[in-house]
């Protein structure tokens, strides 16, 4: 008996590895899950936004006029050798002409003149007109400098001073107050301009901002952030209704789905080195990158598939879990499955951009090829069901970007954007689109174009 069983004992150890190798080739496997890579690189394009600057030379003479109203100067000391007060007081609006890098303008005063005599004081009253002009510059650091000086006078009336029987000549006295008023009113005018038109704390201010993300549409917590890389102005020109000049931007705007960016806490806002451009037009075109996290796009995927049910006959399939990376230039939709089919099966597609619709779409999504061979073998009627349709419509969904809302938000900010008190931005956006889509390893990126005009003006009181 036992050498019977030893010679059967092969044939036992082959049966046994048959049965063992036959419920191997029987059992029921899941697809191979693809592999997460990255091969694809796009350069950010930057962007050069041009946004002119109109001051209109009535709004400034406005400010100004309210600047410089009632008195203007007051000399009340007899002791600066002249043996005269003189309090001047602006009866009249100025009024102003524009010159190369310089502003030229004329005061209105009323005078009231005290001369003291070995005899006493003698008092008289007298109109002039003095003619200034600002000229002005700004520095490296983005202070504007001004220099204001007279540069001459006529008599609106003429002070009458007579000292028993001797007139004091018109002239001398008119000397005398463009003296005074070259240091005093000049003085006054430069540090009232320099208080006004700050211009360093301005720019500072909207530097700044450019820096910090804007929540553009709350509903997907989309972010819009400039990233400024350099600022210039082109010099002013003028003619006899305004002051124009253009504030130029080089930028690589970028707008991201999900929680607000922080990195931007980070960041040096040091204004650059200030310098003159020449080249401008009165259009900006933004190249804005742009992302959509897979965190962030698997958050919204799931809010509107998981526990979604398919049927095809007597069978079906519960959506239980789904998540999205990339492998090249594809999207794969890992997506988990319980019901007749419980195990993983995925999905790719690669995001192209739709210019009918603006929008990055996966029309293209299908079954991974070893997904597709296991479901013909193991869960055939997966394929039947509408499991790949719902999927895809709501990724479209998803990549829409809801570009529509982005626009309208801003639109709204271009209309009338105060950038400091009395400053004002309006613009009006004439295009927005998707130019391109690619993967990385945080996300669906793209470049999304905007064109448009822009502006910036001055309007309102100085005094509120």
């Amino acid at each position: 008996m036992r050498g019977s069983f030893k010679q059967k004992e092969p044939i036992f150890f082959l049966l046994m590895a048959s049965l063992l190798l036959g419920f191997g080739s029987c059992k029921t496997t899941q697809p191979v899950q693809p592999m997460e890579r990255y091969d694809t690189y796009f350069e950010e394009k930057t962007s050069f936004i041009n946004i002119p600057v109109r001051i209109k030379i009535n709004e400034l003479e406005k400010m100004l006029n309210e600047q410089f109203d009632g008195l203007l100067y007051e000399d009340n000391t007899f002791d600066d050798g002249d043996n005269m007060k003189i309090k001047a007081e602006k009866n009249e609006p100025l009024t102003i002409v524009p010159d190369i890098m310089a502003l030229k303008y004329s005061i209105p005063l009323d005078l009231l003149i005290t001369y003291k005599t070995p005899l006493g004081s003698v008092k008289a009253d007298a109109s002039i007109r003095l003619f200034f002009r600002t000229a002005f510059d700004i520095d490296e650091a983005w202070n504007l400098q001004t220099e204001s000086s007279v540069l001459s006078y006529v008599w609106s009336k003429k002070p009458a001073i007579n000292i028993g029987g001797v007139r004091i000549s018109a002239g001398f006295i008119g000397d005398i107050i463009l003296n005074r008023s070259s240091s005093f009113i000049g003085k006054s005018i430069d540090e009232q301009v320099e208080a006004y038109f700050n211009l360093r704390e301005t720019v500072q201010e909207a530097w700044k901002g450019l820096f910090d993300p804007i929540l553009v549409s709350p509903e997907y917590n989309t972010w819009l952030t400039v990233n400024p890389e350099s600022l210039s102005l082109t010099r002013p020109q003028m003619d006899n209704e305004s002051i124009n000049t253009t504030i130029l931007i080089k930028a690589k705007p970028d707008v991201k789905l999900g929680t607000k960016p922080e990195y931007w806490q980070t960041m040096s806002y040091d204004l650059p080195r200030f310098e003159y451009s020449e080249d401008y037009n009165s259009n900006f075109e933004l190249n804005i990158g742009a992302e959509i996290t897979y965190e962030q796009a698997d958050s919204m995927a799931k809010a509107e598939l998981l526990g979604e049910r398919f049927e095809s006959g007597k069978y079906y399939a519960v959506i239980e879990d789904l998540h999205m990376y990339g492998q090249g230039n594809n999207i794969i939709v890992s997506t988990k499955l319980s019901g007749s089919y419980k195990g993983s099966i995925y999905l790719t597609g690669k995001p192209s951009y739709d210019t009918e619709k603006g929008s990055i779409d996966l029309d293209n999504l299908e079954f991974t090829l070893d997904t597709k061979s296991f479901l013909h073998k193991s869960a055939a009627w997966l394929l039947k069901s509408t499991l790949k349709k719902q999927i895809k419509d709501n990724l479209n969904f998803l990549l829409d970007y809801n570009l529509k809302e982005m626009e309208k938000m801003l639109q709204d900010q271009l209309k009338h954007y105060e950038l400091s008190k009395n400053i004002f931005m309006e613009g009006e956006l004439e295009e927005l689109n998707i130019q391109n889509a690619w993967l990385t390893a945080d996300g669906i990126k793209m470049i999304i174009g905007i064109k448009g005009e822009a502006g910036i003006k001055m309007e309102g009181s100085a005094s509120n």
